[in-house]
């Protein structure tokens, strides 16, 4: 009888909540509900981040060795659970045996995402990161390396995260430069680190 008394009594304050303010209600309701997905997001729909990893590549001798590219990204979110950007913006360059070879690169990328608690945003990403590269003496001059990454940001403002996250890439092309090192076809690069993002 209690149990069912405190019921009537929730719902009566939450009726008369709605009722008093619709707009306040309405999202009472949705945080009662645990469905306020997005609402950082969503308010600051635009944002642009700084991103710096370290992860492995293969070496010319079977092995791995130690990377730590860094690049940019522009992202708009479209709902609660999505957003869309470009990413991989940067310059590198990579010795071979013609000469320095340069790269300037970007590619789209897709995000679903959701929300633990207030604060806390875990995500996932698809991207197609593409490249241009010239100068030292080589014919492709055309790269591009997919990758599938999660992670998760933390909002520490209302306009600045800080995340972490993990990715995996795969070179589709004949070739992809990353921070100095021109990877061939076929190529697995996993990277881990941070983003820096600013929300607007």
């Amino acid at each position: 009888m209690k149990t069912s008394t405190c019921i009537l009594f929730s719902a009566a304050a939450l009726a008369a909540t709605c009722l008093a303010a619709p707009d306040a209600g309405a999202e009472s309701l949705r945080l009662h509900l645990g469905e306020a997905d997005g609402n950082r997001a969503t308010a600051r729909a635009f944002r642009i981040g700084l991103d710096g990893y370290v992860g492995t590549v293969p070496d010319a001798a079977g092995g791995h060795e130690l990377i730590a590219p860094g690049s940019l990204h522009l992202a708009f979110t479209l709902s609660d659970h999505l957003a869309i950007g470009l990413g991989s913006i940067g310059v590198a360059n990579a010795d071979n045996v013609e000469g320095e070879r340069w790269a300037i690169g970007a590619g789209p990328f897709v995000e679903g995402f959701t929300f633990l608690g207030e604060r806390l945003q875990p995500f996932a990403q698809v991207g197609v990161p593409m490249q241009w590269r010239f100068a030292g003496e080589a014919d492709d001059a055309f790269g591009i390396a997919p990758y599938a990454s999660a992670g998760a940001r933390y909002w520490l403002t209302d306009w600045f995260t800080l995340g972490a996250e993990s990715r995996l890439h795969v070179v589709a092309s004949e070739g992809y430069l990353l921070q100095r090192r021109i990877l061939p076809q076929g190529a697995l690069a996993w990277t881990a680190g941070l983003n820096l993002d600013f929300h607007f």
